[in-house]
């Protein structure tokens, strides 16, 4: 009985052996860091992007020109003439143009992108996006750049201003973000009225 009991024991423990709880644990040991590494891994990029736009331009000219034509008198082969026809002409011209633009954006987002290729030199190539609907309107914010591993905090994430070579898109359609554009009437008289 005793042989029966340690050899179904040591079948249990064998059968045992085989589950482990870390089995395919494939993000390395508990004390590593979670900062992404690899192609597939997440980021997150804390997007604070402000600017502001405003120019004004004004430009005028002026030109007159005169021209006071005529003969008084002549003499020719003895004869005299008074009287004769004068020209006398007047032009002048006056352009004022003025135009002013102003713009103000502010965007701030914290967005999830996916690591797309570890470059040559160890920085990271990132992308994401994401769509967002609400009320009828669908917003996409796209962001594509580079960033340097050091750059990335304990958190796993990296703020905007230290994305490299980056590109961000922040784009709505629908009826609110429509209210906003000018119609297509107002756009097609700007490119095609001259003053």
């Amino acid at each position: 009985m005793k042989t029966l009991v340690v050899t179904l024991s040591i079948f249990a423990a064998g059968a045992a052996a085989g589950q482990s709880l870390w089995e395919g644990n494939t993000r390395g040991n508990l004390y590593r860091d979670t900062k992404a590494r690899a192609v597939g891994d997440l980021l997150t990029v804390q997007i604070d992007e402000r600017s502001e736009v405003s120019k004004d331009a004004s430009r005028s000219s002026n030109k007159e020109h005169t021209l006071d034509m005529g003969v008084d008198a002549f003499s020719l082969f003895g004869l005299t003439g008074k009287d004769l026809p004068a020209t006398k002409w007047d032009s002048k011209r006056d352009f004022t143009g003025e135009s002013e633009f102003t713009s103000s954006d502010t965007l701030s987002k914290r967005l999830s992108v996916v690591v797309k290729e570890i470059l040559p030199n160890g920085n990271i190539l990132i992308e994401g996006k994401r769509q967002i609907t609400a009320a009828g309107d669908v917003t996409t914010i796209t962001i594509t750049g580079i960033v340097r591993p050091e750059d990335i905090r304990a958190d796993n994430s990296v703020p905007s201003e230290l994305v490299a070579d980056a590109k961000i898109a922040y784009d709505g359609k629908g009826p609110w973000a429509n209210s906003t554009r000018r119609g297509w009437f107002l756009r097609v008289l700007d490119a095609i009225w001259p003053f």
